[in-house]
């Protein structure tokens, strides 16, 4: 096989090129800007080479997304809830959709939504399912000249190498008074800084930028939308992911969790998780722009 095609990258938030080395992971390194302080991985992998770890199922695989389905149906729910505080129920983009599991919990809620995700399987599955979804990247020509009420990333922004251009076109997409709502691990935050380089969200073949809040907010301001709403953002789990996951942190507690926990059960039990190491915001598209 050969060496993967890698392309050197500066700062997605404030474009300097001066940086320290953070953190190295999976023959990946992870540096920090000396400007900002975002970090981000450089070298990382070039486009083709990204398209290729989705759609050969190596980053945010289908299956994965399948399987954890229930769970994050309830997750959804709950973060739409928390969205229609602040907005009523209306035409809602999703990006990066996966198999479509936010989309059909939109549609349960009562919204109108339609989806973009570079995997083409995750596509299929949620085409499948009678959702309108789109296969390639954003902006996509199937939605020009279309606007939402609401654009939701889940998990999607630490993804793409031109963060604050996506933030831009999402706002441009956006009816006046529209809301972005977003998602991503907080490198800032007490797990991310005591686990380092065995963080469970540090994935440099996929995960590209890392933000703090300070991060989300910048991001946010460079778009042109306004705050509404920041902080801590957990999901729903089953116990059997939690214990996997612990697994990845240390051996001894995930096989002592195993072994007190029965496989069915720790599948079907399910329980709202906030380690506190990721960040949710939603800002709005002012009226008057």
């Amino acid at each position: 096989m050969s060496a993967p095609r890698l392309v050197e990258a500066h700062c997605a938030l404030c474009g300097d090129a001066g940086s320290r080395p953070h953190l190295e992971r999976d023959g990946f390194q992870v540096v920090r800007c000396e400007d900002c302080g975002l970090r981000f991985v450089n070298p990382r992998l070039d486009e083709s080479a990204l398209d290729a770890e989705y759609n050969d199922q190596r980053a945010s695989p289908t299956p994965y997304y399948l399987e954890t389905a229930p769970e994050d149906r309830q997750t959804f729910l709950d973060r739409l809830r928390r969205l229609e505080r602040y907005r009523a129920p209306g035409d809602l983009l999703d990006l990066g959709c996966g198999p479509g599991t936010m989309l059909a919990a939109a549609a349960e809620r009562g919204w109108r939504p339609v989806g973009v995700d570079l995997n083409r399987t995750s596509i299929q599955h949620a085409a499948d399912q009678g959702l309108e979804a789109h296969a390639g990247l954003f902006p996509h020509p199937a939605l020009a000249g279309r606007s939402f009420d609401a654009v939701t990333m889940n998990d999607f922004i630490e993804h793409v190498p031109d963060p604050v251009g996506i933030l831009r076109e999402v706002r441009a997409t956006l009816r006046p008074g529209g809301l972005a709502f977003l998602t991503t691990p907080d490198a800032g935050s007490l797990v991310a800084r005591l686990t380092g380089a065995s963080w469970l969200h540090l994935k440099p073949r996929e995960h590209l930028n890392y933000f703090d809040r300070a991060g989300v907010r910048s991001l946010a301001a460079q778009a042109g939308l306004e705050v509404v709403w920041l902080g801590a953002m957990g999901r729903r789990r089953s116990l059997r992911i939690v214990r996997d996951r612990l697994q990845g942190y240390s051996r001894l507690v995930g096989a002592v969790t195993g072994a007190l926990l029965p496989e069915a059960f720790a599948a079907r039990t399910h329980l709202p998780i906030n380690l506190g190491d990721e960040v949710g915001l939603i800002a709005r598209r002012p009226t008057d722009a």
